[in-house]
This record gives C-alpha cells, sequence and structure tokens, in this order.
C-alpha cells in the first residue's frame, strides 16, 4: 500500500476540500504563505505537538505546531510528507521567534515550503501560524 498523496487522503471526508488560498486570504487567521503554492487543497485541519505525528494523519491536511517537541526538523518533515500532509503550519511563538532555517530547508527539499504567520493567530490564542505548502516558489514579502 503507498502513502496517500494530498490530494488523495486515506479516508474520504464529509466535505469538498478547502484551497489553502482561501485561508490564506482570510487576514483573521494571521497566515502568510512564504514559499510554495497557494493552490492546494485542504481536506482537514490538525493541530499535533507530538514529535512524529504520522500514526495520526490521514493525508490532505494542514498540519499545525508549534513545535514545542521539534527536535530533528529534517526527520519531522519526512514524516509528515509520508503521511501525506498537504501544508505545514507552524506557530512562531511562544517556543520559536521565527520559523527554524533547518524546517524551511527540510520542507523545501522535500516539496512542502513552508510560511509564516502574522504575530497574533486567533486559532491558537496567541500564537503566530507558518504555512508550508507544495510546489511553487518564494511568496511575496516573504
Amino acid at each position: 500500500m503507498t502513502s496517500p498523496t494530498p490530494s488523495e487522503p486515506a479516508s474520504t471526508p464529509p466535505a469538498p476540500p478547502v484551497p489553502l488560498a482561501a485561508l490564506l486570504a482570510r487576514r483573521d487567521l494571521g497566515l502568510r504563505l512564504l514559499t510554495g503554492s497557494e493552490d492546494v487543497p485542504l481536506h482537514w485541519v490538525h493541530t499535533s505537538e507530538m514529535a512524529d505525528p504520522y500514526p495520526y494523519l490521514l493525508g490532505g491536511e494542514l498540519l499545525m505546531t508549534a513545535g514545542v517537541l521539534l527536535t530533528d526538523p529534517a526527520h519531522y518533515v519526512a514524516r509528515v510528507v509520508e503521511a501525506g500532509a498537504a501544508a505545514l503550519g507552524f506557530g512562531v511563538t511562544p517556543v520559536y521567534d521565527t520559523v527554524p532555517a533547518e524546517l524551511v530547508e527540510a520542507c523545501e527539499r522535500h516539496g512542502l515550503p513552508p510560511g509564516r504567520g502574522a504575530a497574533e493567530d486567533p486559532v491558537h490564542g496567541g500564537g503566530a501560524g507558518a504555512v508550508a505548502a507544495d510546489g511553487g516558489g518564494p511568496a511575496a514579502g516573504a
């Protein structure tokens, strides 16, 4: 059995996917794409502070984390990609001040380029969101 791809989640979601661009367009979410394409279908949004969330991902999700247990960004990103996640959200507060360079590099190597959010993210009650999505080049203002 092969791993699901972002367009083929392991389980059929009950509703059509939401484009990443739709979430990025909502200023109240405070998300900004640093690199990659906005043209990514999202089937779920999942939060995790686990060192390896792979067993709990279905594929096609925007995975949000603040990186509390992030010790090996390359391994973390490889596992998230292997699970079929469509995008990666990284909170830059309170644990990190910026998206770790090693995470950015790992996302780019695996075709999951990262982004960053505003200083406050109402979804997480204060942590900024960083978004990584499949394909594309640098976003304006990154």
